[in-house]
C-alpha cells in the first residue's frame, strides 16, 4: 500500500513523493479554485525527511511558494478558517501560514489526522508560553516585514527610540530583523511605540528576544561588587554603593550575591555603556573603610542575559583570553599561551586552597633547593597545570593589590614569598593576571612625540584622561631569540612594576597589545611637567633640597622591597614632575631589561649609550666581579643625579663623547666639584660616598633618604 494514499510520514522514493504532491496540488485547487492555497497536511524536503525543510522542486513547480514576504519560525495570532460544508474535510480547523525556520516559505494545513491536530494545539500552547517569557531585554526581535523594505529606513524608525548597538538585518531573505540597545528603557519604547504598526501596508510584530538557552546565564549592563579591605569588618551597604555608582549613570537594580563567602552586590545599570564607565572608573576606589573590587560576573551566577567575557587579546608572546569589551582576534601564532578568565571548572572555593597548597610546596621547594643548591629540579607538581596556575596567579594578585586587608602581610616574607610565586607562575605556564591588560586606551597623532633607544614615546587618552605610552621598540634587535628574551623579561619586569605603590613611584596603569603590534606599550599617567631637567629649566628658583628628598625616598622605597628592585637607569630624564610637583621614578626596570639582555658593546642601544654617564665602574669593568644588578649601581647613579640636577649639566659635561667617559671611568676619574651653583659640603660629600669604586663603600639608600630629611 502507498503510504501517501493515507498521510505522508515515510517518503519512499522521489517518484512516490512527486506524485503525492501533484495530486495533493489537484485537490487543493479544486478545494477553493486557488493554485496558491496551500498542500493539504505536511509538505518534504527534498533532502530531507522533515516537514519543517519546506518545498521540493517539484513541489515549487506545482505553484506553491507559501505566503508573501517574512513569517518567522513561529505564530503570534489565531487565524483559523472553517472549510466549505461539501469539503471532505469539512469542520477541519485549516491554517495557511509560512512556518519555516530557514525561512523558506510553505503553507501547511493542518486536518483531522487524528495526533496532527495534537500536534497542532501543543505547538500553538509552546508558542502562547514563549510569548508569555518575555521580558524586557536590550534586543528586540521584529518579523512579519516585506522582503523589498530599505533597511536603512526602518533603522531610522528604530533609532528615534534610543542609540542603536546592534542591526542585525534579515528582511531580504526572511522578512525578520534583531535591534539591540544600549539601553533597556530604549528596547521597550521601540517595542511598545512600533508593535502592530503598520509596515508597506503590513502589520509588523515587536518582540523582546528570548536569549538562546547557552545565553541565560549570561550578563548584560551588570556588575559584581566585592568590599575588601575592611579594617572594621562592616558589610557592604547598598546604600552606599548606590550613591558611588549613581555618578556614573542610572542604576536599575543592586542584588545580593548568593553563595559567596566575601561581600558583594550585583550592579546593573540600564546603559551597558554605563556599565563599562563605572567598572573603568571606580575599580580599586574606597568604599565605606574598605576598597571596591569590581568584576563582571562569572558565567556561573544566576543573573540572566547579556554578553560575558569575551577575548582580551595578546600581550607580546603571552595570550589573554576573557574579558569585558568584545574584542575579538587571537594570533594563531601564540595559540599556546592563553590566560582563562574565570574558569568555570574550578569552584571558586577551591580557589584559595590551591594558593596555600602552591605556597607551601613552593616555600618548601626553596629551602630543599638551597640545600642542594646543586640541583637541576624545578618546582612542578603534577596538579598545577595550566589552568590552575591561572586561578592562582590571579588571586595571588588580588591578595597582592588589597595585602593589608585579604592578607595579614605585615612580615615582609609573605609578601616576597606571593611575589616570587607570581613572577615563577608567570615565566614558567606563561601567563599574566588579566588585571594587566588595558584596552580601551587611544593614541594621539600619527607619531611619537619622543623616545630612546629601545622605546618611543606617545601621547594618548584613556576614560578621557591623557596618558603616556612607552613602546618598545623591539624592531631595532635583529637576533630572534634575543628579541624574545626582553619581551619576556619585559613581560617579568611589568609584573614587578605592578606591585609597586609609592608617592614618589610613577604608577602603571597596565599594558597594551593591540595599538602597535606586534609590539606593545606600557601605560602610565600623562605629566604635563616633564622630566625634572625641564621643569628646573623653566622653573629655576624650584626648592632643589625637595627634588632629592623625592628621589632617595623613591630608591629607598625599591631598595627596600624583598628582594630589593633594582631601577637600572636612574637620571633626569627618568624623573618626572607630577601635578602636585612631587618627583617620581619612571621607567623603572627597563634600563635592567636592556643591559640584562646583551652585554655592552657598540651595538648597545643608544640610550644604554647615553647613560653611560650615569653607570657604575661594575657595569663596565667585569674584573670587579661584583655583578651589575646590585643596589649599589643605584646608589652611583644618583650620585650622579645629584650632580646633574644641581648643576643643570650631565656628568663629564666636558667630555664630548661616550668614548671618553669610558676611559675616565676605567681610570677611576670622577666629575670636579662645581663652584658656580648651589652645592653645600653635606650634599658634596654625599655625592663622593655614592661615587666610591669598591660599591661595598656606598651609603645604602635608606642612610641616604635619612641623611637628605635632616
Amino acid at each position: 500500500m502507498n503510504p501517501y494514499s493515507l498521510h505522508p510520514r515515510s517518503p519512499r522514493g522521489y517518484g512516490d513523493r512527486r506524485e503525492f504532491l501533484q495530486a495533493e496540488a489537484r485537490r487543493s485547487r479544486s478545494y477553493n479554485g486557488n493554485s496558491n492555497w496551500g498542500v493539504s497536511s505536511y509538505t518534504y524536503s527534498a533532502r530531507s525527511h522533515d516537514p519543517r525543510r519546506g518545498l521540493d522542486r517539484a513541489s515549487r513547480r506545482s505553484g506553491f511558494g507559501g505566503s508573501e514576504g517574512g513569517d518567522s519560525s513561529y505564530f503570534l495570532e489565531d487565524d483559523y478558517s472553517e472549510q466549505d460544508s461539501n469539503s471532505p474535510y469539512r469542520g477541519d480547523r485549516s491554517r495557511s501560514r509560512s512556518t519555516t525556520p530557514s525561512g523558506v516559505g510553505y503553507n501547511q494545513s493542518y486536518r483531522s489526522y487524528g495526533k496532527y491536530e495534537d500536534n497542532f494545539t501543543r505547538k500553538k500552547r509552546k508558542i502562547e508560553e514563549r510569548i508569555k517569557q518575555e521580558r524586557p531585554c536590550r534586543t528586540l526581535f521584529i518579523r512579519n516585514i516585506k522582503y523589498e523594505t530599505n533597511s536603512n529606513n526602518l533603522r531610522r524608525q528604530f533609532e528615534e527610540h534610543g542609540e542603536i548597538m546592534k542591526f542585525f538585518d534579515l528582511i531580504s531573505t526572511r522578512g525578520m530583523l534583531f535591534v539591540t540597545y544600549y539601553d533597556t528603557r530604549a528596547a521597550e519604547r521601540a517595542r511598545n511605540r512600533l508593535q502592530g504598526s503598520e509596515l508597506g501596508g503590513r502589520t509588523i510584530d515587536v518582540h523582546f528576544s528570548l536569549p538562546r538557552g547557552s545565553e541565560k546565564n549570561d550578563f548584560q549592563g551588570c556588575l559584581q561588587v566585592t568590599l575588601v579591605n575592611t579594617p572594621s569588618g562592616q558589610p557592604i551597604d547598598d546604600n552606599e554603593v548606590r550613591r558611588a555608582f549613581m555618578v556614573i549613570g542610572e542604576i536599575k537594580s543592586i542584588q545580593p550575591v548568593k553563595d559567596r563567602i566575601v561581600d558583594s552586590r550585583y550592579v546593573e545599570f540600564y546603559d551597558t555603556r554605563d556599565c563599562d564607565k563605572a567598572r573603568d572608573r571606580l575599580q580599586h576606589q574606597r568604599l565605606q573603610d574598605g576598597i571596591m573590587v569590581i568584576t563582571y560576573p562569572s558565567e556561573e551566577s544566576q543573573l540572566g542575559g547579556g554578553d560575558a567575557s569575551e577575548s582580551l587579546g595578546r600581550f607580546g608572546d603571552f595570550e589573554i583570553i576573557g574579558g569585558n569589551d568584545g574584542t575579538t582576534g587571537l594570533d594563531e601564532r601564540h595559540k599556546s599561551i592563553n590566560i582563562p578568565m574565570e574558569s568555570a571548572s574550578i569552584p571558586k572555593a577551591d580557589i584559595k586552597g590551591y594558593l596555600q597548597r602552591a605556597l607551601a610546596e613552593y616555600d618548601a621547594f626553596k629551602v630543599n633547593h638551597r640545600l642542594n643548591s646543586h640541583s637541576r629540579q624545578t618546582f612542578a607538581p603534577q596538579w598545577l597545570d595550566k589552568e590552575v596556575a591561572q586561578r592562582v596567579l590571579d588571586q595571588l594578585q588580588l591578595e597582592l593589590d588589597f595585602a593589608s586587608g585579604i592578607l595579614n602581610l605585615s612580615e615582609e616574607r609573605d609578601y616576597a614569598q606571593r611575589l616570587s610565586l607570581l613572577r615563577y607562575l608567570s615565566a614558567k605556564f606563561h601567563v599574566l593576571p588579566f588585571s594587566l591588560i588595558i584596552h580601551d586606551v587611544m593614541r594621539e597623532g600619527h607619531n611619537p612625540i619622543g623616545g630612546g633607544g629601545f622605546a618611543d614615546i606617545w601621547r594618548g587618552t584613556l576614560h578621557e584622561k591623557n596618558v603616556c605610552l612607552k613602546v618598545l621598540r623591539l624592531i631595532i634587535e635583529p637576533n630572534d631569540e634575543i628579541r624574545t628574551k626582553i619581551r619576556k623579561q619585559f613581560c617579568q619586569e611589568a609584573l614587578v612594576w605592578r606591585q609597586l605603590k609609592h608617592p614618589n613611584i610613577l604608577p602603571l596603569l597596565g599594558v597594551n597589545t593591540e595599538l602597535f603590534f606586534p609590539s606593545f606599550c606600557l601605560i602610565s599617567p600623562w605629566m604635563k611637567n616633564k622630566d625634572i631637567n625641564a621643569y628646573l629649566r623653566e622653573n629655576p628658583n624650584h626648592d632643589l633640597s625637595s627634588v632629592l628628598s623625592d628621589i632617595a625616598s623613591g630608591l629607598h622605597y625599591l631598595h627596600s622591597r624583598k628582594p630589593p628592585i633594582i631601577h637600572g637607569d636612574i637620571r633626569g630624564a627618568n624623573i618626572l614632575v607630577a601635578d602636585d610637583l612631587r618627583c617620581c621614578l619612571a621607567d623603572f626596570g627597563l634600563a635592567l631589561v636592556t643591559t640584562d639582555s646583551r652585554p655592552w658593546s657598540t651595538t648597545t642601544s643608544t640610550s644604554s649609550k647615553g647613560a653611560m654617564r650615569w653607570l657604575a665602574p661594575e657595569c663596565i669593568d667585569s674584573s670587579l666581579d661584583l655583578g651589575s644588578n646590585q643596589p649599589s649601581r643605584d646608589v652611583y647613579a644618583f650620585g650622579c643625579t645629584i650632580l646633574e640636577i644641581l648643576t643643570q649639566k650631565p656628568p663629564f659635561h666636558d667630555k664630548t663623547n661616550d668614548t671618553s667617559v669610558l676611559f675616565s671611568l676605567m681610570k677611576g676619574e670622577r666629575p670636579h666639584r662645581p663652584q658656580d651653583v648651589w652645592y653645600p659640603e653635606t650634599i658634596w660629600n654625599l655625592t663622593t660616598r655614592c661615587w666610591a669604586h669598591n660599591a661595598q663603600e656606598r651609603p645604602l639608600a635608606n642612610e641616604i633618604y635619612d641623611l637628605l630629611l635632616k
